[in-house]
């Protein structure tokens, strides 16, 4: 089972503008989208660690 942290986030009006848009333009909630953005950096990480 995931287990999931509740977190509140503050964030400018022009980044929040953008998630908003990204987020429908994927079909996903804003907070999908930031889950998604974040996995994705952290694959990122671990190959430059791996190298």
């Amino acid at each position: 089972m995931s287990q999931e942290v509740k977190l509140q986030l503050r964030l400018p009006v022009d980044v929040r503008d953008w998630l908003k848009a990204e987020s429908k333009s994927r079909d996903r909630s804003m907070n999908g989208q930031m889950v998604a953005f974040l996995r994705g950096l952290m694959e990122e990480a671990k190959k430059n660690l791996n190298q």
